[in-house]
């Protein structure tokens, strides 16, 4: 987890000096709170500029605030997070290769032409799903009339499968060269970019909005406190 502080001694101070102390409380949590959301409309708006999305709701409602997370009159933190199942956006924030793990030796990227959004675990394409084995001539093959070959160009291995007799969705991505369509290219890491900039982005939203944000809160608490 990744922190920024928030300095709220000035405002403690003014607010101390008009004997409104007990405005504190809720001068700062609001505060805070009302950066929370501007930080949470920035991030969303940057993956709209920076990322193609083919799930633009989901992906949005992955920048999350859960209601017990947000600051209170007596815990003056606020948790904005990458709420996801998948990986696909926190990993991005750092950016690196990606590598195998836990003993495979390959990286499966699937072909865009087929596979236009995210594939899910039910997918009967998903490589999981696939169950590629040897046979005895020493061929990977799999279910969904899978094989494996590689390119004679590069030596990349590639994931095909077996289209004849298959007309409308069944063919998409269909390459007359292999006389199938490639599902997947196994690579063995691949870069992953650094673009979702969460971190600058909410540091960047708090810069432009932490003065105008405690002063009108400030003001409201005077405004409502109790003569």
């Amino acid at each position: 987890m990744k922190y920024i502080t928030v300095d709220t001694r000035d405002a403690e101070l003014y607010l101390e000096e008009l004997n409104k102390e007990d405005q504190i409380p809720f001068a700062i949590s609001k505060s805070l709170n009302t950066l929370a959301n501007m930080i949470q409309e920035r991030v969303r708006q940057g993956i709209q500029d920076r990322f193609k999305l083919n799930r633009k709701t989901w992906v949005l409602n992955r920048i999350y605030i859960n209601k017990e997370t947000r600051a209170s009159k007596t815990d003056w933190e606020v948790i904005i997070e990458v709420n996801e199942p998948y990986n696909i956006l926190s990993k991005m924030e750092d950016g690196n290769d990606k590598v195998p793990v836990a003993g495979h030796s390959w990286l499966a990227i699937p072909n865009k032409a087929i596979f236009k959004k995210p594939i899910m675990a039910g997918d009967p394409l998903k490589i999981s799903n696939l169950k590629l084995h040897m046979t005895p001539k020493n061929e990977l093959q799999g279910e969904q009339e899978t094989f494996m070959v590689k390119s004679k160009a590069t030596g990349t291995p590639l994931i095909l499968q077996d289209t004849a007799g298959k007309k409308g969705k069944a063919r998409k991505g269909y390459n007359k060269y292999f006389q199938s369509r490639i599902l997947y290219t196994l690579v063995r890491k691949v870069s992953v970019p650094a673009k979702l900039e969460f971190m600058p982005t909410a540091d960047k939203a708090i810069q432009d909005n932490f003065q105008q944000v405690f002063s009108d809160t400030i003001q409201k608490a005077i405004d409502t406190a109790k003569k």
